[in-house]
Parts: structure tokens; sequence; C-alpha cells
């Protein structure tokens, strides 16, 4: 059943593209000015720093006024620290990548990292106080309300499953594979530090022109449902999901609670991306699914209590 529906819908995007060629270029030019004008400049700088920081072991430095906090109140260990600094300030997929990518180092357990990802995973504060506060729903009055429900959520979870990762670990002490030593950065490290990046972030770019396209073909289904339809579009893809909920007639709490949900959620490209990012580790694509789900109830009740 499963691979009938991933035929059907690659039969289908191939006939869109082929049937409605100009349609498919504007989508394919959305998804490339997206990638471009946002994801390269924001993300693609932020890999290539991440992945020095933890190739040369400077992580303890730059989170060691965080770290006895964290270890504290979650017991989570230094490694444990940067991941969830990163993936609450760089946006989707950088917290799944640095936690693939710790884990794969050894610089971060099996349980830690389980533990992590699904929360840590978020869309960033700067996307979401620019693109949605004050370019959608320009009023800043709002600000505080999107970002104690966006980040509040994901909190709340990590939270109610601490326990239950606190009894998988004894000690924030993780053993690694890769000890310290002494830093040299050399042009071999900086070039495939570089190189890493550039690969992930052609194949984020890549998902996201596919998904437009995807969410371009969802709005060209007539339909006399448009809330049904603007379910679908947000859920594909997150900066089209808002454009698209940002031009409907809905009432106020209606499109914020759309908001926030598709902000929590992250759209299917998000999750592909994640996985995407995940491929070389041990870490559950369907873990992160079921959690995410999780997270997006609590924001849901959350955004209730706000609203009403």
């Amino acid at each position: 059943m499963k691979r009938f529906f991933s035929a059907l819908l690659l039969f289908s995007l191939l006939f869109y593209v082929f049937s409605h060629p100009s349609d498919a270029f504007v989508a394919a030019q959305s998804g490339l000015h997206l990638w471009f004008d946002t994801l390269i400049p924001t993300l693609l700088p932020t890999m290539i720093f991440s992945n020095l920081l933890v190739q040369l072991d400077l992580v303890t430095c730059l989170v060691r006024f965080f770290a006895p906090v964290t270890a504290r109140l979650l017991h989570l260990s230094t490694y444990g620290t940067y991941a969830l600094l990163i993936g609450f300030l760089c946006g989707f997929p950088m917290g799944a990548k640095t936690i693939s990518d710790l884990e794969r180092n050894g610089q971060l357990s099996r349980q830690e990292a389980s533990y992590l990802l699904p929360f840590v995973n978020n869309v960033s504060p700067m996307f979401l106080m620019n693109i949605v506060v004050f370019q959608t729903l320009k009023d800043g009055s709002y600000l505080m309300p999107t970002l104690l429900i966006v980040y509040g959520a994901p909190i709340i979870y990590g939270i109610l499953t601490n326990q239950s990762y606190r009894r998988t670990v004894s000690s924030v002490d993780t053993v690694y594979k890769k000890q310290a030593s002494k830093i040299q950065v050399r042009f071999e490290l900086i070039d495939a530090c570089i190189m890493n990046a550039v690969f992930t972030i052609l194949k984020l770019g890549s998902y996201v022109i596919l998904f437009s396209i995807l969410s371009r073909l969802i709005q060209s289904f007539p339909t006399a449902n448009i809330f049904l339809q603007s379910f679908f579009v947000s859920s594909m893809e997150l900066t089209n999901g808002i454009a698209f909920i940002g031009t409907q007639s809905f009432p106020f709490t209606q499109k914020y609670f759309f908001l926030c949900m598709i902000c929590v959620w992250g759209g299917f490209c998000a999750l592909a991306q994640t996985q995407s990012v995940l491929s070389s580790s041990s870490l559950s694509i369907g873990a992160y699914l079921k959690a995410r789900i999780m997270i997006c109830l609590i924001a849901c009740l959350l955004t209730c209590c706000f609203l009403f």
C-alpha cells in the first residue's frame, strides 16, 4: 500500500509538470528563490561553522556557561547542550543534523540523541518573528504568545519525557569514541566541512523545490472547502504554507491557529529534510514523527488556551 501511494504521488507530480508546465515552472522558481535567498544565507554558514566546531572539539568552550544548567535540569551532556542550542536557534533541520553528526562521531550517546531529536528540531526564532508575526500577522503584540506556543510545546514535551530518558542513563558524562585532541586547523578539514555543508544544502534545496511543486499542485485542485485545502497546502512546506494562509480570508483566530500549528509541525518538507540528514545515523524517523505529532497536540492545547 505504501509503495502504491508513493507511485501515485510521483506519477501525479510528473503528470502535473508536463500538463501544467508554466505553473510547475513558477512553483520550482519559487522554491529555488526560497533556497537561494533564505536557506543558503542562513543555513550554509551555520553548517560550516558547526562542522568545524564539532570536528575541532570546540563545543565545550562554546557552551561552558549553559552546560551546568542543562545537566541539572535535563541531565544533558555538554554536546547535548550544544545540540539543544543549535536546534532552537538555527531552524529546521539544523537540530537534527547536529544531533546526527554528534551521534555518528560518538560525541553523543544514542539514548541522549534519541531523547533530544524530537524537540530540538524547530523553526528558527528569526523566521518566526519576521515571516509569521511581522509580515503575516502584522501585529507585534502576538510576538510573545507565538514564541511561547511554538517553543513552549517542544520544551514541555522534553520535560515530560525527561524522566523516561533519565532511566536509560546513569550519568551525563558521555564516553566519546573521539577524544579531545590538540586543536589543529588544516585546509583539508575546512574543505571537508565545506563539502559536507554544500552537499547537505543542495539536498535541502532540492526538497524545497519538490515540495513547492507539490504545494502548487494541491492549490490547483478545484475545491469548495478552502479550509481543507489550506490544511494540505500548509502541511507540505512551511514558507509556502504561511504565504497561502496569509492570503485567505479566515477569521483571525483560525488563521492564527493554522500558523502556530504549521510552525510547530514544520511541514512534510522539513520531515523529508530531517530524514535526509539522519540517513547516516541510527536514529529513527518513525519515532521522530510520532513525537512531533505529540508536540503538535501540546501546541494545539496551548494555542486554544491563548485564543479562548
